[in-house]
């Protein structure tokens, strides 16, 4: 099993350090082969990797340097990952998780078919991702099958017939930062029309001067930030200790800032 573990620069060094503070002197006795690759990004999007293998004691691999597009950190066949730098008082990342597509199956339109659910609809749904070719042929199950049933139907048929996709849903993650512009603007343009932002949120405005002290955003800041990159939906996290039992205020105040516009634009409305 591979864990990736993906960082700002030192993010290799600290975790080097952290598996060699064990001997591993009895790794060996286990089944399977634990490897943690690590990976750390830069401000300019260059990109660092070390692999760390339970078979060698995690001693430590680099692998050849890239450069990442516009921060994606992974790119899989349903989804991909992206980062970005932010200023905490040290480089920290925030990220934001896309579906490339939503694919839903007609449960009833399988059935008028005759086709049954197994795992072919894992490979069917592979084949959209990837734009296959209305005559590439797919493998089906069948639910009652006779044995004169085809093996095989055109995607482009099951496509039509079965499928609805939609776009797919996306999710952004951003903690400990400080309230500067550059900051700013590198979130919206992470979160830009998410359909949910994860942000903190852990000061109340009067408090904005300890928040800026200890480089953290307040909950209307994280509003105003959640507003201007357009999400559909924001949550607040990362509270302050001092806040114990203020949980509501917090959200409410970074709500306010959130939906200030929208209100705006109704109550001016005839």
């Amino acid at each position: 099993m591979t864990l990736g573990v993906h960082g700002p620069p030192g993010i290799i060094d600290a975790v080097e350090h952290k598996l060699k503070a064990y001997s591993w002197n009895l790794i060996g006795g286990y089944e399977g082969n634990l490897t943690f690759r690590v990976t750390e990004m830069d401000e300019s999007g260059r990109a660092a990797s070390a692999s760390f293998s339970g078979r060698t004691r995690f001693a430590r691999r680099d692998e050849e340097k890239s450069r990442s597009s516009e921060g994606l950190l992974l790119k899989e066949s349903g989804m991909q990952v992206r980062a970005t730098t932010l200023d905490h008082g040290l480089p920290v990342l925030a990220f934001a998780l896309e579906e490339r597509a939503h694919i839903n199956i007609w449960r009833n339109k399988l059935d008028a078919l005759g086709l049954a659910v197994g795992p072919w609809l894992r490979a069917f749904k592979e084949a959209t991702l990837r734009g296959a070719d209305d005559a590439d042929l797919i493998k089906v199950a069948w639910a009652d099958a006779t044995g004169e049933e085809p093996n095989a139907l055109p995607f482009g048929m099951l496509k039509k017939e079965i499928m609805k996709i939609s776009s797919g849903r996306k999710i952004a993650y951003v903690v400990d930062c400080a309230y500067t512009e550059r900051n700013i603007e590198r979130i919206v343009k992470l979160a830009d029309g998410a359909d949910t932002l994860f942000i903190e949120g852990g000061f109340l405005e009067r408090d904005s001067a300890a928040a800026s002290k200890r480089r953290h955003l307040t909950a209307r800041q994280a509003g105003t930030i959640a507003r201007r990159a357009g999400v559909k939906r924001l949550v607040t996290f990362h509270y302050s200790p001092r806040y114990k039992g203020e949980g509501v205020e917090l959200a409410r105040e970074a709500q306010d800032a959130f939906l200030s516009a929208e209100r705006s634009r109704t109550e001016s409305s005839p």
